[in-house]
């Protein structure tokens, strides 16, 4: 498909990542004090689903009634390597910095890899591999 102009109207603007958690208060709580998301919303009494955002970025959680079916990408694949998101950052070590100081526990430390970002990998409550890295030959500003 040849590259057509596009006009304010048909920009896309943001994404989300959306996962099944077993427990909300418990994926919430990662979310907010690990990474730094402040709720956005939270849906239903008792909650049943959460927008969590920060910075351009969103994360929807929604609570599921069998934790046998949140399936991270690394169980559905059957391979450790798979990864369940990608975040692009600013500055890696900085904000490596920051999950760490924070508790997070990391399961890759920042490196950097074949295609030019420097990298780091963790896992949120629920076991999905979150990747964070910085585009080393962007500019910074």
């Amino acid at each position: 498909m040849p590259n057509s102009p596009k006009s304010a109207s048909t920009r896309i603007l943001s994404s989300a990542h959306y996962f099944h958690v077993a427990d909300l208060d418990k994926a919430v709580t990662f979310y907010q004090q690990v990474l730094g998301f402040p709720s956005k919303s939270i849906y239903g009494q008792p909650p049943f689903f959460a927008i969590l955002g920060r910075d351009n970025v969103n994360v929807m959680l929604a609570q599921v009634p069998d934790p046998n079916v949140v399936a991270p990408a690394a169980k559905r694949v059957g391979s450790p390597g798979a990864w369940d998101a990608y975040f692009w950052v600013q500055d890696a070590q900085a904000i490596f910095a920051e999950f760490r100081s924070r508790g997070a526990a990391i399961d890759e430390e920042p490196s950097v890899k074949p295609h030019g970002c420097l990298e780091f990998q963790l896992q949120d409550a629920d076991g999905y591999v979150l990747v964070f890295g910085q585009n080393l030959d962007a500019p910074r500003s």
